[in-house]
């Protein structure tokens, strides 16, 4: 799919890089023009101009379209009209057609081509450029933008029967571009609400997939410095040292749904969130991406459910991801957070587990936090040297440190908590049959759980033998805590291969 978005976003740069702002110096409607095509340019688009005329105070260029090469397929787009038309105090007003139409074609992995017709239509845009000819800053507002896809059609002609629509509106935003050794463009984006359907008839089975969503106070903030020349063909020019890209993305209240009908067989979601944002970064080679919600909740319906709905909420929900994508000699930091805080279900499901409310209904909470240290032998996206590593049955990566900084599970009165962090040697392969051999130690806290186990037997959950089983298995690696129904253990692995836990040798 990045290759849509890619595509989608050199497309809608076609409509926003054109804006308003407050003049510092002069600029001429051909300056603006020349700063267009070279911005723009830098992103891999080619033009092919049908005519372009200066009449007075005025440039215009019609029957503009625009190539652009991607990795696994090729897009072209046209737009009817653009003009410029400067203000008379060193501004440019740029105006264009409503629609901009573009048609992608791309290869899946299987060889199969997919063709997507798409226009970028917007309503009430007004733009204004202002700066000098190397550093030009783009302001509009529209009352919206849409991007429109649809329909998705194979090369055999097999209508995948599937329509996209994403709108925002009542957009106010500002582009600043500066041209010189590096492009580079900080933007800034709000507005008061954007909506997104999606409509998918599934063409063998008549599966039908409909999804919308509402999102309000969108806020968007990115900075990118990108090289003048980009081979769009090559993915990896997204993680050269010369690019760098940083971004955050925000909204207020969200409300979606989504309904899917297969035959007899159908379920629908219905859901919201309050407050969420979204950032990202492609710096040193690294991609890096996270963001958070807070009071998501579901509400799931179907026939096939014992309930008329199974209702769920989450108070905060976390998310973090970063890894390193290029061949290196040293380790680099990869992450990998979530968080799911507050995780309850309604009554209702409750009363079929727990009719006699034995076990504690308090929300639940799911901690997983680690960092690792390591290097790839080879770029992770070149796609034909991990082929030949996985045909050779080469491992392509090396671990050299994980930080475990937090692992938490707390549910039905009971948690389990683990921090610890270890060390990897990766010319020692034979310690551990396969692995590089670790070092390092393991803190384990364990509350509530033999409790647990009790109410689970009563209630006819756990049968006695399985629950003699786990009570074994925490009274060989742990030891009593200070509390009542507390366990503490620590997990060693020592440089010389021995495995201990509170001191005792298991291996």
């Amino acid at each position: 799919m990045n290759k849509y978005f890619q595509t989608i976003f050199s497309g809608s740069t076609a409509v926003l890089l054109a804006t308003s702002g407050t003049a510092v110096a002069d600029v001429t409607a051909a300056q603006v023009w020349e700063n267009w095509q070279a911005l723009t340019g830098s992103y891999g688009q080619t033009f092919n101009v049908g005519s372009e005329t200066m009449s007075g105070d005025t440039l215009t260029i019609k029957d503009l379209a625009i190539d652009f090469a991607m990795s696994d397929g090729a897009s072209k787009g046209t737009i009817d009209e653009l003009v410029f038309k400067e203000m008379g105090d060193g501004t440019v007003m740029f105006t264009m057609s409503p629609e901009y139409r573009i048609s992608v074609t791309s290869a899946v992995p299987d060889g199969e081509a997919i063709d997507i017709d798409m226009a970028v239509v917007h309503s009430g845009l007004v733009m204004l450029a202002s700066g000098t000819p190397d550093n030009i800053a783009y302001d509009f507002t529209a009352e919206s933008i849409s991007m429109e896809m649809g329909p998705f059609m194979t090369n055999d002609g097999n209508d995948l029967k599937m329509d996209m629509d994403f709108t925002i509106n009542q957009i106010d935003g500002r582009y600043d571009t500066e041209i010189g050794a590096f492009n580079t463009t900080d933007s800034k984006l709000s507005a008061a609400n954007a909506t997104f359907s999606l409509l998918m008839t599934e063409p063998d089975e008549g599966t039908v997939v409909k999804m919308n969503g509402v999102y309000s106070d969108l806020a968007m903030d990115a900075i990118a410095t990108l090289p003048t020349e980009i081979d769009t063909k090559n993915p990896m020019w997204m993680f050269g040292t010369e690019t760098d890209m940083t971004g955050s993305f925000s909204t207020g209240s969200t409300t979606f749904s989504m309904a899917v009908e297969d035959g007899s067989d159908s379920f629908q979601v219905i859901g919201g969130s309050g407050a969420s944002n979204l950032d990202f970064s492609i710096q040193n080679g690294t991609i890096a991406y996270g963001g958070s919600a807070m009071d998501t909740i579901y509400s799931i319906a179907s026939p096939q459910l014992p309930l008329p709905s199974l209702n769920l909420g989450i108070k905060e929900t976390v998310f973090e991801f970063a890894m390193p994508m290029l061949k290196s000699d040293e380790p680099n930091d990869m992450k990998i957070v979530t968080k799911l805080v507050g995780l309850s279900v309604d009554e209702n499901l409750w009363a079929m587990i727990d009719p006699g409310r034995m076990l504690s209904h308090d929300p639940a909470t799911l901690v997983f936090d680690i960092t690792a240290g390591v290097n790839w032998l080879i770029d992770l996206t070149d796609t034909k040297a991990m082929e030949m590593a996985e045909e050779n049955g080469e491992t392509p990566i090396e671990v050299h440190t994980a930080d475990i900084n937090e692992i938490n599970l707390t549910i039905a009165g009971a948690e389990v908590s683990a921090s610890g962090a270890f060390e990897f040697d990766n010319t020692d392969m034979v310690t551990f049959d396969g692995i590089p051999a670790p070092s390092g130690s393991l803190d384990v806290s364990i509350d509530g759980v033999n409790g647990l186990i009790d109410t689970l037997i009563q209630m006819g959950l756990l049968p006695e033998e399985q629950a003699m089983g786990a009570r074994m298995m925490m009274a060989m690696f742990s030891k009593p805590g200070e509390g009542e129904d507390s366990l503490v253990s620590t997990i060693e692995v020592t440089k010389e291969g021995s495995v201990l836990a509170n001191g005792q040798r298991l291996r």
